[in-house]
This record gives C-alpha cells, sequence and structure tokens, in this order.
C-alpha cells in the first residue's frame, strides 16, 4: 500500500500566507492601543505650569466705597471655623479701610503675612495670605454671607499648586 503524504504541497506559484500577514491585525491592533493609553497618559498628567490666579483687590488703598460699613466689619469679627477639619480663622478686628487683625490655626498657629476685607456691590470678600512653613503664599478668598454668617470660597495651596473650595462657619462664643 502506498503512503499517501500528509501535506499536500502546493501548486507551484500559488501563495501561502506568512506567519507576518496572519500576525499585522493583531500587531496594528496592540499599537493602537499603545498609542491610546499614551495619550490618555499624558492628558491625565499634564501639567498646567501656570499658577492658579490670585484674587485681585482693588488697586491700592481700597477707599471708603470699597470698604465694608460697620455693621459688617463687626460681624466679622469672632472665631471661624472649617467642618472639614480643624482649620479656623480668629478675625480680632476690621480696620475702616479693609486691614484685618487675624489669625490662622491648623490647629497649631501659621502666620498670615496679610488680611484684607474689601466689598464690591452688595459682595463682602474676606482674603487673607498665609506665609510660614508649608505655606508659603498660600491663601482663602472668602466671600462672607451675611444672611446664613459663613464664608465660603477657595483655599489655594501654593506648594502644592491645587486649590480648594472650602466654608468657615462661626464658632459659638465661649462664656
Amino acid at each position: 500500500m502506498p503512503k499517501t503524504p500528509k501535506h499536500t504541497p502546493a501548486p507551484i506559484g500559488a501563495r501561502h500566507p506568512s506567519r507576518i500577514s496572519l500576525l499585522w491585525p493583531l500587531f496594528c491592533l496592540i499599537g493602537f492601543v499603545v498609542v491610546i493609553s499614551l495619550v490618555v497618559g499624558w492628558i491625565m498628567t499634564a501639567d498646567d505650569s501656570r499658577p492658579p490666579a490670585k484674587p485681585q483687590l482693588p488697586a491700592g488703598q481700597p477707599t471708603a466705597g470699597t470698604t465694608p460699613d460697620d455693621a459688617v466689619r463687626g460681624k466679622l469679627v469672632g472665631r471661624w471655623f472649617r467642618p472639614d477639619g480643624e482649620y479656623t480663622i480668629e478675625i480680632r478686628s476690621v480696620q475702616p479701610d479693609g486691614k484685618m487683625d487675624a489669625r490662622y490655626l491648623n490647629p497649631n498657629p501659621i502666620n498670615v503675612s496679610k488680611a484684607q476685607v474689601t466689598r464690591q456691590g452688595e459682595q463682602t470678600s474676606v482674603y487673607v495670605e498665609l506665609n510660614d512653613k508649608g505655606y508659603p503664599g498660600s491663601y482663602y478668598n472668602l466671600i462672607y454671607d451675611v444672611k446664613q454668617d459663613r464664608m465660603a470660597g477657595t483655599y489655594v495651596q501654593k506648594a502644592m499648586n491645587q486649590q480648594f473650595q472650602v466654608e468657615f462657619m462661626r464658632m459659638p462664643e465661649e462664656r
């Protein structure tokens, strides 16, 4: 009995698909996935090197029209806490020109380099700038809500180039 070959040779001139041509769609798919992954990773980690915009206070010394009246300045005096941590702003006094004598605690004291209150229309803005170890140039830019007796706005942590939405509530006075 004659042996039949297990593999029949292809006719002369016929093309056999090579392994590379069979794997070509797989290589394309892998390349596409790698490129998309790199683009998405680049977008997710892109660092906007511009620092967050610092709130603009009125140029020079505020005039009588840009500072809150006595009643609003008096309402700002007191201790204010952030409900999300042990952060406290203590406003001891507010001068007629809008400068504030203020302390900041986290929970230990952090140096306050500037504290200012301004009035723009019906809105009272409170700006507190910190300048201490770990807080160089960090600041709060808050709006005082007279009706709810709270301050809310942004905290910019300059050392880490981060910005947070925050609010401060008045602490009850100790008797």
